[in-house]
């Protein structure tokens, strides 16, 4: 159903819409995902700086706890103590660094410093510590002095028993001026004892007994004036050590005050933010419904009017999704069934071949060379139906158009079954109606279609018979074939059509199981349909239905075939390096009456257009040395011939997008292969519209091409023409309609290749007619006829007579 213009403005505005606002949507989505992102990474960041912050606060905090035990420090715990101090002064640089607070920065700077002033001072108390004053030290230092002093007073007063009575020191001048010394308790008590007078006969055991008490007091007086010393100094850094502790403590504290603020800052931005990205998508989302609400109610009322086509698509998807399933399942077999069915038959050639050098008996060696010819034609048989499926698969075969008469196209179709059906026993009945009429239909697909639905019939079939109905109205064509043989159970009917599908008998038949593939895909290509009802032991029936409009009696021209005729005397150039490939392209032309040089490199064709004029070149789009752009810039670039407008047709096996851009890069045209006789020959012609050179008479390229001897050919072909008019004019004069339709449907292929003036569809006409259907005007075209195959013979005559 053709859709309006107006519809499909408002479905292109209702699309744009649509665009534009998922455009929108997921703009905003992009822009919350990206503020997002931020928070998040910020978020990430604030985690990072809590836990380096945690980490700086424990190290510090155990830092100080560490310090608390100086006094009963080690060396090992000095080191220990100065290790975690560079670990807190490295995780507050840390910290430092990500700071952009100036305060910041300097307040850990400090924090830093004073952790190593401290640090320096504990050390300097620690040696203080270590270094204390020890008074076994001092009592050790002073009793080996006193000691021998108390050895050399007793000599002396051994040598002096005078008494003494006090020793007064010798003062000289320069004694008024001297200070006077100060003197300890002992030095005093010392000098009183002196005073008082000693007898000569004092007994040298008091005189030790007061010396011993004067060095007790001595040593006594030294340990106090060194504990009191050492208690000053340390009570002096003990100070300064809990001063730079309160310092420090202070700098922590606010430190600690400053991050505190710091992150109750960060968390009151995250709640603000988290509360309007609430309120943002509240109102973005309430906005996008009530939005989408109001398209959605526009999108509805546009596109409703669109819901059968696009339930037709639907349908199209899905079959063409079967489709796919089934092409992938055929190619999963494929290998496993063409292994299997060319083995056996390639197996025999390569057999008989060995066979036969060795082979004496001539007899003997005629049937290994037919058993081989056999096994190669079963062998061709079975790639010609592979190919043809693949074909149909790639949608490469379209459908013909002509007039002909169904009820013979069936009657002939039957006619060799009739003399199989014989030999096996069985009975070959049919029946028709509503037959006798012209209709418009491809008569090549039909006759293939019953051939393939007649043969499994007759295949499958071991007793009974084979019946077939025909009957024609109201523009379609409805046929069955019934047989009596095996029958098919429900679960195969499933995948009967499916390529590769073969019926389980008891007798396996030769073959790739495509013939009912081929069928049913050859009634979808004519527009038809093909079903089946059958029973296991019962027999089977296949109906066909093929739309089919009456022609009134008008006879269609056969236009693709007058087209091709007029391909007759072109002369084309072909470059490919692919030599099999190349060769067969050249006879194909020649059939359809092109002349066609052959090259495989530049060089070659270089040469070719430097010496010739073409009205045609075919190059290969893939080659080893070149390609076909590379070839086509040459001619457009070169001054051979008449490269600058020579048409230029692309042979290429890519299907995809790139065959659309070579019109549009300067290729006349382009070929897919694999391609048929068919499909080059129209590719030709659409490239060489306008060049087609004038047809004078008859064309004996095709017949005569790959012959050695061309003139035995045309003396063959002279000599069977002249029996042939010879015989048309006998058969008109006595009115024998059978032996003229016999000599046409003889002769026709003959004279289609050499291409005389007398259309083929009208040459099938003739030869199909039946007696009570012959006319003056059909005898007129007779006459026509043999006037052209007599120009034809004078052609061919002259044609031999330029070869002597």
């Amino acid at each position: 159903m053709m859709i309006q213009v107006g519809l499909k403005l408002k479905i292109l505005a209702g699309y744009l819409v649509l665009v534009s606002f998922f455009a929108f949507i997921i703009y905003l989505i992009h822009e919350e995902r990206d503020k997002k992102s931020a928070m998040e990474r910020q978020e990430t960041c604030w985690q990072r700086e809590r836990q380096l912050v945690n980490r700086a606060f424990a190290s510090l905090l155990d830092l100080t706890a560490t310090g608390e035990l100086v006094a009963g420090w080690t060396e090992d715990d000095h080191a220990a103590y100065r290790k975690k101090r560079k670990e807190a002064a490295a995780l507050l640089q840390g910290l430092k660094a990500g700071q952009s607070d100036s305060l910041q920065r300097e307040c850990l700077d400090s924090i830093c410093s004073l952790l190593t002033e401290k640090e320096k001072q504990m050390a300097a108390l620690l040696h203080l510590l270590e270094n204390m004053p020890d008074a076994g030290e001092i009592v050790h230092r002073k009793i080996p002095a006193t000691t021998s002093q108390g050895r050399k007073d007793t000599a002396r007063q051994t040598e002096t028993p005078a008494v003494q009575t006090g020793e007064m020191k010798r003062k000289g001048f320069w004694d008024i001026f001297r200070k006077r010394e100060k003197k300890s308790a002992y030095a005093l008590q010392r000098e009183e004892a002196r005073k008082e007078p000693v007898s000569a006969t004092t007994s040298p055991a008091r005189t030790s007994g007061m010396k011993s008490a004067a060095l007790l007091h001595s040593i006594e007086s030294e340990i106090d004036n060194a504990l009191h010393r050492y208690e000053r100094t340390l009570s002096v850094r003990m100070d300064s050590l809990r001063l730079h502790n309160r310092m420090l403590n202070d700098r922590i504290s606010l430190l600690v005050r400053n991050f505190e603020k710091m992150e109750s800052d960060a968390f009151r931005r995250e709640i603000c933010w988290q509360q309007e990205t609430r309120t943002r998508a509240f109102r973005l989302i309430a906005g996008i419904g009530i939005g989408a609400f109001l398209l959605v109610i526009i999108l509805y009322m546009t596109v409703y009017r669109d819901v059968n086509r696009q339930h037709k698509i639907r349908m199209e998807l899905e079959a063409s999704n079967r489709k796919n399933e089934e092409l992938s399942q055929s190619r999963q077999n494929i290998l496993l069934t063409v292994s299997h069915d060319l083995c056996a038959p390639l197996n025999t050639i390569n057999g008989y071949a060995e066979l036969m050098p060795e082979e004496k008996d001539e007899a003997q060696r005629s049937r290994y060379a037919k058993n081989i010819l056999d096994a190669s034609r079963h062998v061709i048989g079975l790639a010609d139906n592979l190919l043809y499926y693949y074909r149909l698969e790639a949608g490469k075969e379209q459908p013909d158009k002509e007039t002909f008469h169904p009820g013979r196209v069936i009657e002939n179709v039957l006619q060799p079954f009739r003399t199989l059906a014989d030999r096996k026993g069985l009975g070959l009945t049919v029946e028709t109606e509503g037959v006798n009429t012209m209709v418009e239909g491809d008569r090549i697909r039909l006759t293939q279609i019953l051939n393939n639905l007649l043969a499994n019939a007759v295949k499958f079939t071991p007793a009974g018979y084979v019946h077939v109905g025909v009957r024609y109205a109201d523009g379609l064509l409805h046929f069955f074939v019934r047989d009596t043989g095996t029958g098919i159970s429900e679960d195969r009917q499933k995948n009967l059509f499916r390529p590769f599908e073969r019926l389980d008998t008891g007798n396996p038949q030769p073959g790739f199981g495509l013939g009912l593939s081929i069928t049913a895909r050859l009634a979808s290509l004519l527009g038809g349909s093909i079903s089946v009802e059958s029973r296991s032991g019962h027999g089977s029936t296949f109906e066909v239905c093929l739309p089919m409009p009456e022609a009134g009696g008008q006879e269609t021209t056969d236009v693709q075939r007058v087209g091709y005729a007029r391909l007759s005397g072109l002369k084309a150039v072909l470059i490919d390096d692919d030599r099999m490939q190349a060769d067969m392209t050249r006879r194909m032309l020649a059939r359809g009456g092109v002349m066609c040089d052959c090259c495989h490199d530049i060089k070659e064709l270089a040469e070719l257009l430097r010496g010739r004029r073409y009205d045609l070149l075919l190059t290969d789009m893939r080659m080893p040395e070149t390609d076909g752009y590379r070839v086509l810039a040459l001619l457009r670039n070169s001054n051979l011939g008449q490269s600058k407008d020579l048409p230029v047709l692309a042979v290429t096996a890519r299907t995809d997008g790139e065959t659309g851009q070579l019109k549009k890069d300067g290729f006349a045209g382009f070929l897919h292969k694999p391609f048929s006789m068919d499909e080059l020959l129209a590719a030709v012609a659409e490239c060489t519209d306008g060049r087609t050179a004038q047809r004078k008479g008859p064309d004996f390229t095709a017949l005569l091409d790959g012959e050695d001897d061309r003139k035995e050919i045309l003396e063959m072909f002279v000599q069977d023409a002249e029996r042939t008019t010879a015989g048309l004019r006998k058969a008109i004069e006595a009115e024998d309609y059978p032996v003229i339709a016999a000599l046409i449907h003889k002769g026709a292929p003959l004279w289609e290749t050499i291409r005389i003036d007398i259309p083929a569809a009208k040459l099938e006409r003739l030869a199909s007619l039946v007696p009570e259907a012959w006319d003056e005007a059909a005898v007129v075209e007779v006459w026509k006829l043999v006037t052209a195959i007599e120009e034809a013979v004078e052609k061919a005559g002259r044609l031999k007579g330029e070869m002597e």
